[in-house]
């Protein structure tokens, strides 16, 4: 993997040059290394993806979670769950069902905020856009230890690579190139 050749042809430098080159590649006596983004970039991105679609998967398990709650939250408000209580205490009072049904339909609701916003951090890591909503998602990944923590940390480390950040500055360009 020493030897990879660049995908991309237009390079830059710290300096702004811009131009064609090789990763690790010198710019004549200037002695300045040039950036580039290669394959294993492109996998790690493509990998990243496919792990936010994975955890996007595991926070709808999670929302259907919420929908038990809010399913069990109607029972007990319903007082179909008078049968089942024994000592003849009855069923809970009302206002038990109803937190539970708000407490439900809270998980469900982060969840599925959550699920929409990996999704678009998936498709942003593929597409190469929208550096802001993968490094924030990454950092709010973080704080879902231990799959969460070790996602957000590989994620935050591929989107500060110098190929990754010139992949996303280049489709950032290209984006802002009007058609024709």
């Amino acid at each position: 993997m020493e030897n990879e050749e660049p995908i991309v042809e237009v390079v830059s430098d710290a300096n702004g040059f811009t131009g064609a080159g090789f990763a690790g590649a010198t710019l004549g006596n200037r002695g300045t290394e040039v950036t580039v983004t290669t394959q294993t970039d492109h996998e790690h991105l493509r990998t990243l993806a496919i792990f936010h679609y994975i955890f996007a998967g595991m926070n709808g398990i999670g929302a259907m979670l919420g929908a038990a709650y809010v399913c069990f939250g109607s029972f007990v408000t319903a007082g179909a769950l008078n049968g089942l209580s024994r000592g003849g205490g009855g069923a809970p009072p009302a206002p038990v069902g109803w937190f539970i049904i708000l407490t439900g339909a809270t998980i469900m609701l982060f969840a599925l905020a959550t699920v929409v916003m990996e999704i678009s951090t998936a498709i942003s890591l593929q597409r190469g856009k929208r550096k802001l909503l993968c490094t924030i998602c990454s950092v709010l990944h973080c704080l879902n230890i231990p799959l969460g923590t070790a996602l957000g940390v590989f994620t935050l480390i591929a989107l500060n690579k110098p190929g990754i950040k010139l992949f996303f500055e280049n489709q950032k360009a290209v984006s802002k190139q009007p058609s024709v």
